[in-house]
């Protein structure tokens, strides 16, 4: 928590190397943040973006999570079969063959935060996870959230709403 421009952000930007330390060091479970580290912290880090359009890359939902788990150079196989798990957990696997963007905005985040599933981070960061959600949306983000922690995954999160911090 804490008012804009106190660093929220930027701090979660060096946990998975999307911005690397100027000076000091940034060790993730012993990893360093630097250039030739980013491919292994990125699989040990995963980041979901306030805005899920900021991540989006794939013509569908399905092409969209496959996108990190082919630049790891996994068997076709392999990455679909990863893909849909993810989908499964985020619940979002009856829409794969939909264009994200035909997605509410709620689906949208999910989609994302399928995207960082597929590739096995341990550690999930968000920024804003509550974001320009309504009632709905918020509450499914927190179940889902609150799922993958009791799974054993890191949840780490900057955010304005202290109801959901709480």
């Amino acid at each position: 928590l804490g008012v804009n421009g106190a660093g929220k952000t930027t701090l979660l930007l060096h946990l998975n190397g999307v911005h690397l330390p100027q000076k000091g060091r940034v060790l993730i479970d012993g990893i360093p943040s630097a250039t030739n580290t980013l491919p292994k912290l990125r699989q040990k880090v995963g980041m979901v973006f306030q805005d899920p359009d900021d991540q989006v890359v794939g013509m569908t939902v399905i092409e969209d999570v496959c996108y990190g788990l082919r630049q790891m150079g996994l068997e076709e196989s392999e990455v679909r079969l990863r893909a849909e798990s993810a989908l499964t957990t985020v619940g979002l696997r009856e829409k794969m063959d939909r264009a994200p963007f035909a997605l509410s905005r709620g689906e949208r985040k999910r989609a994302a935060i399928a995207g960082v599933l597929a590739v096995g981070a341990d550690i999930l960061v968000f920024d804003e996870p509550m974001a320009s959600l309504d009632p709905a949306g918020k509450d499914e983000i927190a179940v889902l959230l609150q799922d993958l922690h009791l799974e054993g995954r890191t949840i780490i999160a900057a955010t304005h709403d202290v109801d959901f911090a709480a």
